[in-house]
């Protein structure tokens, strides 16, 4: 059988599911005193594909912010605009999603990398021409 014929057998929706994976964030874990699993989803592909270029800056502020942008986009759960949590974090409501991410990772925002990267797994893209797999 090929690829078509293979292809042609699957319900029609699991094409537009949404790929997700679960990731264990070490600065939750070590905040709320108990293994915590963040929700990563697949997130608009010519947008991640710009800032992962942008992320392989040699500018390293140009390189945070996009892994920031990369991480707003692809985190499903924490909500990072709810309301409830900006309040809970002393931010005003109308902080973005950008500024939730620095209260809650404060000094520790190196994890972010590793979950950016998780997020571009989702969408198999390669980073230093080196293709991502689980």
């Amino acid at each position: 059988m090929n690829i078509t014929e293979k292809l042609l057998k699957i319900d029609k929706k699991k094409f537009d599911e949404i790929p997700t994976k679960q990731y264990r964030s070490e600065v939750l874990s070590d905040i709320i005193g108990e293994d915590v699993n963040i929700t990563l989803k697949a997130c608009d592909s010519a947008e991640l594909v710009r800032l992962s270029k942008k992320a392989s800056s040699e500018d390293e502020i140009k390189q945070m912010e996009a892994i920031k942008l990369i991480c707003v986009m692809g985190i499903a759960d924490p909500d990072l605009k709810s309301v409830e949590l900006k309040n809970k974090l002393g931010l005003d409501e109308k902080a973005t999603p950008i500024e939730v991410i620095e209260k809650i990772w404060g000094k520790r925002q190196l994890e972010l990398v590793g979950i950016a990267t998780e997020i571009m797994k989702l969408h198999g893209l390669k980073i230093d021409g080196k293709e991502i797999k689980d």
